[in-house]
């Protein structure tokens, strides 16, 4: 309120009174509110701060209707530090309305807040808001939940630093048979087999109850032997790019059966598409599982990718 000094001349006291009539009120809301003012926030997907004027209508206490009284606009954004847009209910324009961003903590002046402070390749609670919803149209109320977390699947990875934030990576990869043509040197046509997996983020061997399978040369061997493999995880949200590598293994019975097959004294790799069975240095788990069929110099392998990744709860 501008104070009148009650001993100046009528004319004085009402050209005071007209000048400033036009931008206070009493009605509405609280006293002497401004019908209009001007803030500076930050639009999504715009970097610049923009000056916005505001409109406020003295016969509402609320004009925009976003659960913050045009009072506590102007002066507070409700409790958030920064005056609001009385005349729009989402001033930084992230999708989230302010009276729900001062709920959550985060700033409705700006959408490069980040509630969770877990950004990473995000740059705030709008990046995150539209991940959530454009990946897996989830609604807004559940989006607005997993703001609040950095790690919504608890794989360890917080969200802004992880390629599915939603779920924790797993693969199950299961040798179905396989059939090896090649002799290898192998005196009595039986092999000694073990399979092993690599992923980035995990290192497996597996076989029968020795570890190891008895493979007949020529014969196609039914396996059905599976490898429950993580992932790892962290990377560009949506950007799923891992690498996993099965590799077939003959070991050699005993050191007198070494004969340079493959530099190797107690092993010799089976040569299945290249060097191993299955390498892929840019697998995705959205496109690349199925069933393989594979086959190379010294014989074939089929084999079948899962995707066994673990949801939040």
């Amino acid at each position: 309120m501008i104070p009148v000094k009650w001993w100046a001349a009528a004319g004085v006291m009402l050209l005071i009174i007209t000048a400033i009539s036009g931008c206070l009120d009493g009605g509405g809301d609280e006293p002497y509110l401004p019908e209009t003012w001007t803030i500076t926030v930050v639009y999504a997907g715009e970097q610049n701060e923009t000056e916005v004027l505001v409109r406020h209508d003295p016969d509402r206490q609320d004009t925009d209707g976003d659960g913050i009284s045009d009072y506590d606009e102007w002066f507070s954004g409700g409790g958030s530090g920064k005056p609001t847009n009385a005349s729009n209910p989402d001033t930084d324009g992230d999708g989230i309305p302010d009276g729900m961003e001062v709920q959550l903590g985060s700033d409705p002046t700006t959408w490069r807040h980040d509630v969770d402070h877990d950004n990473g390749n995000w740059r705030g609670d709008y990046e995150e808001l539209l991940f959530y919803r454009n990946h897996y149209n989830i609604s807004n109320e559940t989006s607005l939940q997993f703001l609040q977390t950095d790690d919504v699947d608890g794989d360890g990875v917080r969200d802004g630093f992880d390629v599915d934030p939603l779920y924790d990576l797993r693969v199950t990869v299961t040798i179905e048979a396989i059939m090896i043509t090649s002799d290898m040197n192998e005196r009595d046509g039986h092999f000694e087999t073990q399979f092993q997996l690599v992923t980035d983020a995990t290192a497996l061997s597996g076989g029968q109850s020795s570890g190891r399978y008895d493979i007949i040369q020529g014969q196609n061997n039914t396996v059905n032997y599976a490898f429950d493999a993580d992932l790892d995880d962290a990377g560009t949200p949506g950007g799923y790019s891992n690498s996993i590598a099965l590799t077939v293994i003959d070991h050699d019975e005993t050191l007198t059966e070494w004969n340079s097959f493959d530099g190797f004294r107690e092993q010799d790799f089976v040569r299945i598409d290249g060097n191993g069975s299955y390498v892929n240095d840019q697998f995705d788990i959205t496109t690349d599982c199925g069933s393989y069929a594979l086959h190379g110099a010294d014989g074939s392998i089929w084999l079948r990718i899962e995707d066994a990744s673990e949801p939040y709860t």
